[in-house]
């Protein structure tokens, strides 16, 4: 996930994390993921900006994880991804703050 978020030959052209992380927890954790894609999906749903749903989705991985009662390091982990993936995301937090991040055409 570090790798694809700062790439060592693209400097700083590297993604977000969200895909990564993603697929980290596809084969880590099936449910947690299925219940923080459903979270996800409502999020771009209602508000049409992809980047404030993957915001939601690494707030929301936490969160599964505690109601799931998965290990305290598995947690450890999902925030230090989440924190990541939202640092990743703060120019797009800047635009959404302003009013100028690109909607998506749900």
């Amino acid at each position: 996930m570090l790798g694809h978020c700062y790439p060592a030959f693209r400097l700083k052209r590297g993604g977000r994390g969200v895909a990564s992380s993603g697929g980290a927890l596809l084969v880590l954790e099936p449910v947690v993921l299925i219940v923080s894609f459903t979270a996800w999906a409502i999020v771009a749903r209602l508000t049409r900006a992809a980047s404030l749903a993957s915001i939601g989705l690494c707030l929301g991985i936490p969160i599964a994880l505690v109601v799931l009662g998965r290990p305290t390091i598995e947690l450890a982990f999902a925030l230090a991804m989440g924190a990541v993936v939202i640092l990743r995301h703060a120019p797009n937090i800047a635009r959404l703050m302003r009013g100028e991040e690109r909607k998506l055409s749900i």
